[in-house]
């Protein structure tokens, strides 16, 4: 029996071998996209049925490469969007998520990091995809949490709101096996 706990903006599974089932039960009927550490993109076969499974290199994920995240998942008008890996994964894909419905609430937060290192984001839009969050690293909290992380030329910038919360968190210990 797969256990869920709600957490207010939405559930937490957790089970061990829980993801496939779990991905797929909250991505049903929906363009869902797959982003993935690449080192770790075999876990993302079978996640539900992905529109795109989307390999990233942590290392290399900025600003300029959460944008480009966004643009990639609006064309492909992504309506959920599962984030398998640890932190940095996990907070570009909140990040751009902002930008997936319209890329002007991601412009605008970008454009303000420029200038201060805590961006307070406006309530989520409605309209944004459901992320499914699935980490493979224990201690970042970026599962649950209403912040995320992001490098840019101006240092790295932390982005504050449920606008970056996901809206579901899938916590199998498969994956914090080793």
């Amino acid at each position: 029996r797969d256990s869920s706990t709600s957490r207010g903006l939405g559930d937490v599974y957790k089970r061990q071998s829980i993801t496939r089932a779990a991905c797929a039960r909250l991505t049903a009927g929906r363009r869902t996209a797959v982003v993935v550490d690449g080192r770790l993109a075999p876990l993302a076969e079978g996640l539900g049925h992905p529109a795109d499974v989307i390999p990233i290199d942590p290392g290399s994920m900025d600003a300029a490469a959460v944008e480009a995240l966004a643009e990639r998942l609006r064309a492909a008008r992504t309506r959920a969007i599962v984030a398998l890996g640890g932190g940095t994964v996990l907070d570009a894909v909140t990040v751009a998520a902002i930008g997936v419905a319209s890329p002007a609430p991601l412009s605008w937060a970008l454009e303000r990091a420029r200038s201060v290192p805590v961006v307070t984001l406006p309530a989520p839009v409605a309209a944004a995809p459901e992320v499914i969050a699935v980490p493979t690293t224990v201690g970042t909290s970026a599962e649950a949490n209403a912040v995320a992380v992001v490098r840019t030329p101006h240092g790295y910038r932390l982005f504050v709101g449920d606008a970056v919360r996901p809206r579901h968190a899938v916590l199998d210990a498969v994956h914090y096996a080793t």
